[in-house]
């Protein structure tokens, strides 16, 4: 595991997805007309819609794995009248079943809009961020998210993938086996960095190991560049090089040759932090990907990425990557 560089999505790998989910559906919630619904009842729909029916695995088929566009994708759903009223008519009765059998079949039914909108011309995420109903959804996601929204409790805030000293420890283990450990992430600065700190995952967290939706928007900003986030290739070459290298490969749009001198290895859950390694891999990076297993992947997405050339495992937590990488080098 010598001169290796690892690069680690953080939700779903070591911090725990459901508070975002959760703050997904209040703020589709409050953006449809839903916001009245009454604590119970929002309590009920969120574990009927993400842990019986799990919904987030309907929008990851097409790529959607950022909370933002999930959230987008819940209130796209909804746009059609007859959708939308009969969810909220159902939320009015307290009937969480109906609202989630409702939003769960217009949901597919948006999904197969996506692919059709999206074949041949883009991504569900880029059709998602043009269309107008997309303009408040992060604005509103991270008011509820930080509790300015008094509406919705979403507590605790960041939770992990396990206990906090074991995943410690598997930092440690990865550290002290002579590794680069770095940070790429959809979500902004504030929402990793605070969590590395609350449980001692990564001391002061720097701009060159820690790549999020920040340094996207401001590649975006300083190249005119639209949709740099994963799966873009620029995130994953930011957290290998740091952000103004990155920045001279996307002006230069020369091969990621010399941006990846090591070896590199990309763990995330999704299919976007596939993709990611996948198109670093396609400009000339060296990388390989390893998949921590998530509820929220269907088995056909897993088998597809791991009969990928560039997946090097899968693994069910992020605690056995360090046996993983010791049993490939061997």
């Amino acid at each position: 595991m010598t001169s290796m560089r690892i690069v680690l999505d953080a939700d779903g790998v070591f911090l725990r997805e459901r508070p975002y989910w959760r703050t997904a559906l209040a703020t589709a919630l409050s953006l449809i007309g839903g916001e009245n619904a009454d604590g119970e009842t929002f309590q009920r729909l969120d574990a009927e819609l993400f842990d019986r029916r799990a919904v987030q695995r309907i929008v990851k088929a097409v790529g959607i794995n950022s909370n933002w566009h999930l959230c987008g994708a819940l209130i796209g759903s909804l746009l059609e009248p007859p959708n939308r009223q009969g969810v909220l008519d159902a939320l009015g009765r307290s009937d969480v079943t109906d609202a989630a059998d409702q939003w769960v079949a217009a949901l597919a039914g948006y999904v197969d809009h996506l692919r059709e909108q999206c074949d041949g011309s883009g991504s569900p995420v880029e059709y998602l961020c043009r269309q107008p109903m997309f303009a408040p959804v992060i604005p509103r996601f991270q008011s509820i998210f930080h509790g300015l929204d008094s509406r919705f409790d979403i507590r605790p805030k960041y939770q992990t993938l396990g206990e906090p000293t074991a995943l410690r420890d598997t930092f440690d283990r990865l550290r002290c086996a002579g590794t680069t450990l770095a940070i790429c992430t959809g979500r902004y600065r504030r929402e990793v960095a605070e969590p590395l700190l609350e449980f001692g995952l990564m001391e002061e967290p720097i701009r060159e190991r820690l790549i999020t939706q920040d340094e996207v928007e401001q590649a975006e900003a300083a190249t005119g560049l639209p949709a740099l986030g994963k799966p873009h290739w620029f995130p994953l070459a930011a957290a290998v090089r740091g952000f103004e290298a990155a920045i001279a490969a996307l002006r230069s749009d020369q091969p990621l040759n010399d941006l990846f001198d090591e070896c590199v290895v990309f763990v995330g859950d999704g299919t976007a932090d596939f993709r990611s390694a996948v198109n670093c891999s396609e400009r000339g990076g060296n990388v390989e990907f390893v998949l921590v297993r998530s509820g929220a992947l269907s088995e056909q997405s897993v088998h597809e990425i791991l009969e990928a050339p560039i997946t090097l495992g899968v693994i069910e937590r992020f605690e056995s990557l360090p046996d993983l990488l010791k049993e490939a080098a061997a």
